[in-house]
Order: structure tokens, then C-alpha cells, then sequence
């Protein structure tokens, strides 16, 4: 029995004898566990010890040059920040000023399955956090090779930004990211809009039996996306994921009653007229008004 099954080398034969395999077994599961959560303390106090490290362990940048071409940086390959996500942001602001950065369009997004999604205007205006110019459709197929313009296809500037299907919206946003991750990796404010959407299954709770889900988290995404460029603007931290649940609660609170939207228990009012109980959700208190990315009757069924 030994031979067949190693762990019971250390019990004796008579302890085996008397209690039992099912027995010899659940104290051998016991022990694997306990060994189990031993190493996983340990890896957390590792990390806990490394980040304690991090205020005395200062590395040296050596000085050279850098054209994001064919001369990198080494200071390039130094281990990500470990600091939040909104300091980063606000320390980007603090260094690089309200100056867009000089934009290219070279980065390698075919590498990634992304080759073509993302317009010259969106690699201009990505590069440039302070831009209200920013558009989601900016980084699709369609926003990218479009060249009729709206007179000629008959429909607004406004229904060409936004999008039908939902699997091309997912498509833009990540290609949102991934062009953000290229042009500025300190700036994670698209990840807390894909995190808001992942979370919330794209809204599927609000919008789940609605034809319009597309074009809807369309208009709140560059709500959003303007939203955080008045805050780069003005020395702010980007919109992060718990605030955007407050923001869309708002703006979905703002959707007309018909038009498709599925089910909603407030009745439309304007954001400034809305007075939450004491058991409701916190207010939206954003930068830019939700009136900017309300609906009404552009986008309702006729």
C-alpha cells in the first residue's frame, strides 16, 4: 500500500491499521492545504516586503537619448509604478503639462490583430489627454477607412459615431486601449472603462433587451472619455470604475422612457432635478453636464 501511495510513508502500519485509508487520505488532503496557504503567506509577504522596499530601493537613470524608433531608451524597460493609477495621472499632468504629445501612427497594432482600427484622428487626439476631440469611433474599421460624409450617406455626423452592433463597440474599446497602452502606458483611464463595462456585462442589466445597447454605451463612453479630458484639464483624476457606476446610474437615469432602452423604474428628469433618498445611489458630479450625452428624441423609435 506504501508503494502505491507515497504519502502514507509517514504514517506507521499500525496507524493505518487503526484508523483507516478514508481516514490516512483526509488528513493527507489536511496537510496539503495547510501547505498550500504556508506559501501562499509567503508570497504576500514577499510583495508586502517589496513594496515596503520600494521608498529605499531608488534606481538610477542613466542620462541618453530616446526617438521611439530605432534608439530606446533603457529607462523604457524599468518595472512598472507601483503607485495608484490616479497619481500617475495626476504626476503625468504635473510633468507634461496641458502640451499634447507629438503623435504617431507607427505603433504595431497588427502584432495584436488591431491593424486598421484605429483613424488618423484618433491617433492625434490619443495623444493629447486634454482632447475633447476623442471619439470611440475613432478606433474602429469603419471610423478609420470612412470617407463618405454624412450628407452623402444621409445620416448626422452623430449616428456615424456610434455604433449598431455590440461586438463592434468591443472591438473599438479595445482598441481604444490598446493604442492607449502604446501612446501613453501611464494612462490607464480606458482600462477603468473596460473594467466599468466587464463588470457590468456592457450594462446588460439596463440595456440587455434593448436594440439600441450599441449606440447607447457609444454616447456614455465618450461621455466619458470628454469627461476625463476637462479633468486632465483641470488637474483632476480620471473617472475611475466605482465613480463611473454613479456616472452611468445618472445618465442612464437621464434615457427617455420609450425608444427601446428596456426597463427603468425612474421617470425621465433632468439631472439637476433629481433628489436621491437616503437609501438611493450617490449623484453623478462630474465635470461636464449629463445634458451633453442625453438622448431625447434623436434616437427614439418613430
Amino acid at each position: 500500500m506504501k508503494k502505491k501511495f507515497s504519502f502514507l510513508a509517514d504514517y506507521s502500519d499500525e496507524f493505518i491499521q487503526a484508523n483507516g485509508l478514508a481516514t490516512i487520505v483526509k488528513l493527507e488532503n489536511t496537510a496539503h492545504r495547510l501547505k498550500e496557504a504556508e506559501k501562499n503567506r509567503a508570497t504576500e509577504d514577499k510583495l508586502a516586503h517589496n513594496r515596503d522596499e520600494l521608498a529605499a530601493t531608488t534606481i538610477r537613470v542613466m542620462e541618453g537619448v530616446d526617438n521611439r524608433w530605432d534608439q530606446i531608451h533603457p529607462a523604457r524597460f524599468l518595472p512598472g509604478a507601483g503607485c495608484s493609477a490616479a497619481q500617475m495621472w495626476l504626476y503625468a499632468r504635473e510633468l507634461l503639462g496641458n502640451t499634447p504629445q507629438t503623435p504617431i501612427s507607427s505603433y504595431d497594432m497588427a502584432a495584436i490583430g488591431l491593424r486598421g482600427c484605429v483613424s488618423s484622428k484618433g491617433w492625434i487626439n490619443i495623444a493629447s489627454p486634454g482632447s475633447s476631440a476623442i471619439r470611440l469611433s475613432q478606433f474602429s474599421m469603419t471610423g478609420s477607412t470612412g470617407s463618405k460624409s454624412s450628407a452623402a450617406t444621409g445620416s448626422s455626423s452623430a449616428d456615424q459615431d456610434e455604433f449598431e452592433v455590440l461586438a463592434e463597440y468591443k472591438l473599438a474599446l479595445r482598441a481604444l486601449r490598446a493604442a492607449m497602452c502604446y501612446a501613453l502606458p501611464w494612462n490607464r483611464s480606458t482600462d477603468s472603462i473596460i473594467g466599468f463595462m466587464e463588470q457590468t456585462a456592457y450594462c446588460q442589466q439596463e440595456l440587455g433587451s434593448s436594440e439600441k445597447q450599441a449606440r447607447v454605451l457609444t454616447r456614455f463612453t465618450d461621455y466619458v472619455l470628454e469627461e476625463n479630458s476637462n479633468r486632465w484639464r483641470s488637474k483632476q483624476p480620471f473617472v475611475s470604475t466605482g465613480e463611473m457606476k454613479e456616472a452611468w446610474a445618472s445618465f442612464f437615469s437621464t434615457l427617455p422612457l420609450t425608444g427601446g432602452y428596456g426597463s427603468r423604474k425612474t421617470p425621465f428628469q433632468q439631472r439637476n432635478n433629481i433628489q436621491p433618498g437616503p437609501n438611493q445611489q450617490k449623484a453623478w458630479s462630474g465635470t461636464m453636464p449629463l445634458e451633453k450625452a442625453q438622448f431625447y428624441d434623436d434616437i427614439c423609435v418613430k
